[in-house]
């Protein structure tokens, strides 16, 4: 997933800024270093207990 994939649905996270600090990234970072295909790539989780969403982000 890229910043386009999730940038609509911002209200739908858990915690987006916890988010991105389990995975190194400054939340203020993400627009501009999220990209699908690029080289961080984001992974899109529902949460089973809450029903939000939890991104997760990997590197290359």
């Amino acid at each position: 997933m890229g910043w386009n994939d999730i940038k609509d649905r911002l209200d739908e996270f858990a915690n987006l800024e916890e988010d991105c600090e389990n995975f190194g990234i400054r939340n203020s970072d993400l627009a501009k270093c999220l990209q699908k295909g690029g080289d961080c790539q984001g992974y899109l989780f529902r949460c089973l207990h809450c029903g939000k969403l939890r991104l997760w982000g990997d590197f290359s």
